[in-house]
């Protein structure tokens, strides 16, 4: 007792021992641990969902682009019905104006060309060429034929 007396008596008010280099080093440390478990989980979940986000978007604009076919054709369609013969233009702006003037109500006119979702481009190339696809245009207009495709890959030219 009076051994713990005598200590007492030179009490200065700081604790016996101290924790506090070794409290801050472990904490520091659990704190990494935990950035890096952190930076794990979100690397797998990247990892696993990303790729099926991806397909959805390509899935998702695919559709869009033979949706946007079917007008075009549609339209095409119209115009062979009614003029027996399919549209000649020399330009993308001139093919426009000849899809124009089949309108009805069940084919609406168009006040520009689709957009092709997979290259944002709603230019036109106009040529026989049928076979060749360039990827500088958003679409391909084949007068002989009255075919319309899109014109930004090779895959997608035979949609």
């Amino acid at each position: 007792m009076l051994n713990i007396a005598s200590r007492l008596a030179g009490y200065t008010g700081r604790p016996f021992f101290t924790l506090g280099d070794q409290m801050k080093k472990t904490t520091q440390q659990f704190r990494i641990a935990e950035l890096l478990i952190i930076i794990a989980v979100i690397s797998f979940a990247g990892y696993s969902f990303v790729p099926h986000m991806t397909r959805a978007d390509n899935d998702e604009n695919l559709a869009m682009m033979i949706a946007m076919l079917g007008q075009v054709r549609s339209q095409i369609d119209f115009y062979h019905a009614r003029f027996d013969c399919s549209p000649d233009p020399n330009t993308d702006t001139e093919l426009l104006i000849e899809l124009n003037k089949c309108s009805s109500r069940s084919v609406p006119c168009m006040s520009r060309l689709p957009l092709n979702p997979f290259n944002n481009k709603r230019n036109v190339r106009i040529d026989t060429d049928s076979n060749y696809v360039s990827g500088l245009y958003g679409w391909h207009y084949n007068p002989e034929t009255g075919y319309f495709r899109a014109d930004n890959c090779p895959a997608h030219a035979n949609l």
